[in-house]
């Protein structure tokens, strides 16, 4: 026998001032045509901690479960305050009794904790790949002053969710007993050789690569090139091309990283530099070529002289990266550097350690990427080519569009468009190359298609469907057709 439910058809709540983070409005629900729970109304502000008490059988269970949309209530409506999630543990006295406080908590949200044992099995690999650090975002790239700094940063990792990629002086002259000092702590990601070396350096970068692997194979070995603004002589080559190749042949590391920021502001004036796409066409043509994955930047914090990062240079960027085949997105850098050269400032934190607003634009971006990771994690660019009256240096005009499309066309600067490969899947990913103007664009195809939204979902897209769309500055979009 049902305990009668009138004593607890209402909840009653204090009003107490603060943001609305949850709003219950008449709600009523029936089961097998009993009530259960009648006209429930009230509002949860923020600080505030309630207990629902009442014998079994008064509908507690049954009302948390509306609350989490398990149930759907018979009249009224649930909704939850801006940026509020609901997190839900199963109703089992023993199901948790192995894990701790926290996990248990962590559980509660299923994609968090999802994510989280995602990054631990990661992490646990021996052979912690690029394509697991695209997976990742949370390696730190930092050049400490010594080894007793290093492991001051080891320390500071720990409960983070942050591993470093390991480096420091005495690295590179007593290279084994540093490695076997750190290689068996949990937060060592790998070791980072040196940034931006020139091509005379190669043969003493490849010695030092071989000592660290004769200490420790079970970690990645990590250094970042230079970009093409770098002059020929300066490099040491004959031209770009040929040190990005003689890097792969002479250190022979598991991946291609450099770095070009490519808006710069001058006289005033903000513009995408022209060696921009040409430089990505040269190290996907070397990483093609070698069978094997390249890594690039994103511009994060403004110095000299580049501006403060804005959403739509960020994007421009880091898709542009990705619609090459880019594999790894890095930023440079997270904290403001102490530095006065290059007046660093506006980095994701500040120097006092206050998160800025571009450290929520690299937040946005971030998410966007990881809903994407199943289209872009392991692809490969087929055909990339550019659109326009004039096309960036040292690019070309699509080959030929894949099928079903068989025109593409904007009324502005230009457009960025690939053909990536995932396996039995195949995209079609469109980049507006413009940071200042939208571009309405014009598609042509003949047959269905879907459309891949921010969110990583999907929309099945008829041949007359969206023929015409405007791609905000920087903007892209994604089709999938098999």
């Amino acid at each position: 026998m049902r305990t009668p439910k009138h004593v607890y058809n209402r909840i009653p709540m204090p009003a107490r001032p603060g943001t609305c983070r949850l709003q219950v409005q008449n709600l009523s629900i029936t089961l097998e045509g009993e009530s259960i729970l009648q006209d429930i109304s009230f509002q949860l502000n923020c600080r505030e901690i309630v207990a629902l008490i009442g014998p079994n059988g008064a509908g507690k269970s049954t009302f948390l479960k509306v609350l989490s949309g398990e149930v759907t209530p018979s009249r009224g409506n649930v909704a939850f305050g801006p940026g509020e999630r609901l997190s839900v543990l199963k109703q089992d006295h023993f199901a948790y009794d192995g894990f701790t406080v926290l996990d248990t908590v962590l559980m509660g949200h299923q994609p968090l904790w999802e994510t989280m044992k995602e990054k631990e099995a990661l992490y646990a690999k021996p052979d912690f790949s690029e394509e697991d650090g695209l997976r990742a975002f949370n390696i730190s790239f930092s050049h400490f002053a010594s080894a007793a700094q290093a492991a001051e940063g080891l320390k500071a990792c720990k409960g983070t969710g942050v591993k470093l990629m390991m480096m420091c002086p005495e690295m590179e002259a007593n290279t084994a007993e540093v490695v076997n000092r750190f290689k068996d702590d949990e937060m060592v990601a790998g070791w980072f050789l040196r940034d931006e070396p020139t091509a005379h350096g190669f043969k003493a970068l490849r010695e030092f690569r071989d000592r660290v692997y004769e200490a420790d194979r079970n970690h990645t070995v990590y250094l970042n090139l230079l970009p093409s603004l770098v002059s020929a002589e300066a490099l040491g080559t004959k031209d770009y091309e040929e040190y990005v190749q003689r890097f792969v042949d002479e250190v022979a590391l598991p991946q291609i990283s450099y770095d070009f920021y490519p808006i710069v502001e001058e006289g005033g004036k903000t513009y995408v530099r022209p060696s921009f796409y040409e430089n990505l066409e040269t190290v996907r043509n070397v990483a093609a070529r070698n069978g094997m994955p390249f890594w690039a930047f994103v511009l994060s914090t403004a110095h000299d002289p580049y501006p403060t990062p804005t959403s739509v240079h960020m994007r421009l960027e880091a898709f542009s990266a990705l619609a090459y085949g880019a594999q790894c997105i890095q930023y440079f850098t997270y904290w403001t550097p102490e530095r006065t050269v290059w007046n660093f400032h506006n980095a994701p934190v500040a120097k006092d350690g206050r998160r800025t607003h571009v450290y929520y634009l690299v937040k946005e971006l971030n998410n966007e990427i990881r809903n994407l990771t199943w289209v872009f994690l392991g692809a490969k660019a087929v055909n990339v080519g550019h659109t326009g009256k004039e096309l960036p240096q040292g690019t070309r005009r699509p080959e030929q569009l894949p099928a079903p499309f068989s025109k593409i066309e904007a009324d502005g600067q230009g457009l960025l468009i690939s053909h990536l490969e995932n396996g039995a899947k195949h995209f079609l990913m469109i980049v507006n190359r413009d940071i200042d103007n939208a571009q309405n664009v014009e598609i042509e195809k003949t047959g269905k298609v879907r459309k891949v939204l921010p969110d990583g979902t999907q929309r099945k897209i008829r041949a007359k469907d969206e023929q015409r769309l405007t791609l905000e500055p920087g903007g892209y979009v994604i089709y999938r057709f098999d």
